[in-house]
C-alpha cells in the first residue's frame, strides 16, 4: 500500500503504507473497531547492500499515495488516506471524508542523507484519487492525467468530482494549473469553461 520512486543514487524510496489497529473497546465488547492507518513512513532500499534504511517521516500518513522523482532529484508525493475506514479527523474537520490533499517534497540529501519532507503549502493542495496517475513532464512539471484508484470501502471522497480535472503541478511555484475535464472537449480559460 506504499508507492516507490527511484532516487538519483540508485536507491529505491518507498513511502506510506498501512498499519492496522483496533480502537479501545467498551464494557460490552473488549475490543474496538478496526482501522487501517496510512503511515508517515519512508524508507530506502539499497540494491548494492540488500538493506533497507529508515528515512525521515512524512508530515501526513498516506495509504495508496503516488510519488514522482522530480528533475532536481527530489521526490514529490500526493494523495493517500490517513484513516481508511473511518476518515474522521476532529482536529482537522476540513480533512474529514476525503483523501489527503496536502502534497510534500522529499529532499534525500538533507539531514545527513536521512532526507527531509517539506509540506508544499496551501497552493500545492489538491484533492486526488488514491494512487493518482502522476507523470514528470519534460518541462519539470508534474502531470495529473485525471486517473487513479477510486476505491474506499465506505464510499469515496466527498470532493471526488474534481478528480476528473486534468492538471499540472509546478514545483517552482508549488501550485497547480487546471487543464481540462477528462473525456470532454472543453478547456479552461480565465473566464471559466
Amino acid at each position: 500500500c506504499a508507492d516507490v520512486a527511484m532516487l538519483a543514487d540508485g536507491r529505491i524510496l518507498a513511502v506510506g503504507g498501512t498499519a492496522y489497529y483496533s480502537e479501545p473497546g467498551n464494557n460490552l465488547i473488549g475490543y474496538g473497531l478496526t482501522e487501517l492507518e496510512g503511515l508517515k513512513t519512508s524508507r530506502a532500499y539499497n540494491p548494492n547492500t540488500n538493506t533497507w534504511t529508515q528515512m525521515a517521516e512524512m508530515n501526513f500518513g498516506r495509504w495508496y499515495p503516488s510519488t514522482v522523482t522530480l528533475a532536481d532529484s527530489t521526490v514529490f508525493v500526493a494523495s493517500g488516506v490517513t484513516k481508511l475506514i473511518k476518515p474522521i479527523y476532529p482536529q482537522a474537520p476540513e480533512q474529514t471524508g476525503r483523501n489527503v490533499p496536502q502534497t510534500e517534497t522529499f529532499d534525500p540529501k538533507a539531514n545527513n542523507g536521512m532526507g527531509q519532507w517539506t509540506d508544499n503549502g496551501q497552493a500545492a493542495q489538491r484533492s486526488l484519487p488514491l494512487y493518482p496517475r502522476l507523470h514528470l513532464l519534460p518541462n519539470g512539471h508534474v502531470l495529473y492525467n485525471a486517473g487513479g484508484q477510486a476505491f474506499n470501502p465506505v464510499g469515496q471522497s466527498y470532493d471526488q468530482p474534481v478528480w476528473n480535472i486534468a492538471a499540472t503541478y509546478n514545483p517552482g511555484t508549488k501550485s497547480w494549473s487546471d487543464l481540462a475535464y477528462a473525456g470532454f472537449p472543453l478547456t479552461f480559460s480565465d473566464a471559466g469553461l
